[in-house]
């Protein structure tokens, strides 16, 4: 299975998109779903701040804001 985007060996399918991605490709790509999520729907004002939590497996303990 080859990466959508660089054509480097994928580590991850979705289905749902058709689309196959290497590890950077897919944070690329993750990244822009969610910016355009939050543009879309207005989810956020410019200088509003936001706070991030995830939780699971080696991510269990870390959180941040952006």
């Amino acid at each position: 299975m080859k990466c959508r985007k660089c054509g480097g060996t994928a580590v991850l399918e979705l289905r749902r998109h058709n689309a196959a991605f290497c590890a950077p490709d897919f944070l690329d790509f993750f990244r822009n779903q969610v910016r355009e999520a939050i543009r879309k729907h207005r989810m956020l004002e410019p200088e509003e701040q936001v706070l991030v939590a995830v939780s699971g497996a080696r991510t269990r303990s870390r959180s941040g804001t952006c």
